[in-house]
């Protein structure tokens, strides 16, 4: 790899240090004589490939090291990048909703209810006092029909009754109707966005 310092002067990476549960350390040697070791998860890489060594990344030269003291102890801080990702919502297509009517025949059979009247003449041919009033006889209406006549003295004759008798029957009578109902058709169309959406 190609690792450039912020003045400019190139780094050649002379020793790598591993260590367990650690980042790994670089040895670095600039063009100028000076040399530094920096954690290898620190380095920013550029568009062009090369990595650059961050500002604020303390740096250890040979020289500072070789000032310490064989038990002294030195903190360097290591810098972690995050990512931090967002969302926002992109069309990416438009629906159409139609509706259309299908027709279609069903048979319905429901009972109908039919009253109709019969008429049947009683002759009676008697002869009465008063006139009778139209009356109901277990369902059956009597309307008495009156004549006079003439006799050695006026009575009234009563001449024939009509009976009416309501009669009920249920028929079924099979009919063809038409029913409407909708469907759905559903089309999409593309509308142009980006194919990639930034995250």
């Amino acid at each position: 790899m190609q690792i450039v310092r912020n003045d400019g002067q190139l780094a050649t990476v002379t020793q790598r240090i591993s260590r367990m549960g650690s980042p790994d350390q670089l040895v670095l040697s600039f063009d100028d004589g000076t040399s530094l070791t920096i954690a290898e998860d620190v380095l920013i890489q550029n568009e062009d490939g090369t990595y650059l060594i961050p500002l604020d990344q303390t740096m250890l030269t040979d020289m500072e090291l070789a000032s310490l003291d064989n038990n002294e102890q030195i903190v360097v801080p290591v810098i972690k990048e995050e990512l931090q990702v967002t969302k926002e919502s992109v069309e990416r297509s438009m629906v159409r909703v139609t509706t259309k009517v299908d027709s279609h025949e069903e048979v319905i059979d429901e009972p109908l209810l039919y009253e109709w009247v019969s008429v049947d003449r009683v002759p009676v041919n008697q002869l009465i006092e008063n006139i009778p009033d139209v009356r109901e006889e277990n369902g059956v209406m009597v309307i008495p029909i009156i004549e006079e006549v003439l006799v050695i003295e006026k009575k009234i004759l009563l001449r024939e009754e009509v009976r009416l008798t309501k009669h009920k029957a249920t028929v079924r009578k099979p009919q063809r109707v038409v029913l409407r109902s909708q469907m759905v058709e559903i089309e999409r169309f593309p509308t142009e966005t980006t194919d990639n959406p930034s995250i």
